[in-house]
């Protein structure tokens, strides 16, 4: 099981975790609250006792981020993001007709 620790001088909760093949980590929550603190370090561990695909790791650091940050994580595609990013760099430089707009 995971367990929390706050360190000296320091507001926040460091979580110690063990993975799949038994080594141990060492990683802060960046949480004040110790409930909170709780939920990320059981998180942190349940993570590195899978083996998980990528699908399934993107998934879990962007529950990690909700449950840290209250925000859901927006998922963009490399496409989508260059062709928008694309579109405002043509704007910016060349104007609307370089686009073909």
């Amino acid at each position: 099981m995971a367990s929390i620790v706050r360190r000296r001088a320091s507001k926040l909760w460091t979580a110690f975790f063990r993975d799949q093949n038994g080594k141990q980590y060492c990683r802060s929550t960046e949480e004040t609250n110790k409930k909170r603190a709780q939920k990320i370090a059981d998180e942190f561990e349940a993570a590195g006792q899978k083996k998980r695909t990528l699908r399934a790791t993107r998934r879990v650091l962007a529950q990690m981020h909700e449950l840290i940050s209250g925000s859901k994580l927006e998922e963009v595609s490399c496409r989508a993001h260059f062709k928008e990013w694309l579109a405002e760099m043509g704007r910016q430089a060349f104007g609307v007709a370089w686009l073909g707009a």
